[in-house]
């Protein structure tokens, strides 16, 4: 995060492909796309190379008109660049009744008002933590996807008292 807002202007982040894949020993790579804003070929082909088998592609369903543009994106990716998919809730937030409070903070950081917001704001409140069986009625045709995303997070022992900051 240090990395990612070092060069940019406050409320803006954004980190190159290279140095994600500078410390990629030991990670794994969930990796959502936006068809809004792709990457290349090259970044992903660095990262890739980068993390060697320790990598998916996120998809998730916020019940939006471009979960299906998403998707088929993501699909094409995999594909292309034999990169497996896992089911992602992709949360904004850990409980429905906290997008009011989202949409906010959201609001705040592109210096706008909640009527002037329009379409940046999610049309509803499904960028939430989900449990197993949510995830499996948005994902019912892919139960690999979600077997995928339970394999990964078996492998990860974290705890919040494992956080520093350095200050660069």
């Amino acid at each position: 995060l240090t990395k990612a807002h070092a060069h940019h202007q406050k409320g803006v982040a954004g980190i190159e492909a290279h140095e994600v894949a500078e410390h990629a020993a030991g990670l794994f790579l969930v990796l959502p796309l936006d068809p809004r804003a792709p990457l290349r070929d090259d970044e992903l082909e660095v990262l890739r190379a980068a993390f060697a088998g320790r990598m998916a592609i996120a998809v998730w369903r916020h019940l939006e008109d471009d979960d299906r543009r998403r998707q088929l994106a993501s699909l094409e990716t995999s594909r292309r660049y034999d990169i497996p998919i896992v089911a992602s809730a992709r949360p904004l937030y850990h409980h429905r009744s906290r997008k009011p409070l989202a949409d906010v903070v959201r609001c705040i950081r592109l210096k706008t008002t909640l009527d002037r917001a329009g379409t940046s704001l999610g049309s509803n409140a499904e960028a939430d933590v989900k449990g197993f069986a949510r995830m499996q009625r948005l994902f019912p045709s892919h139960p690999e996807w979600l077997a995928r995303s339970v394999a990964i997070a078996e492998r990860c022992h974290f705890s919040l008292s494992e956080l520093r900051y350095n200050f660069p």
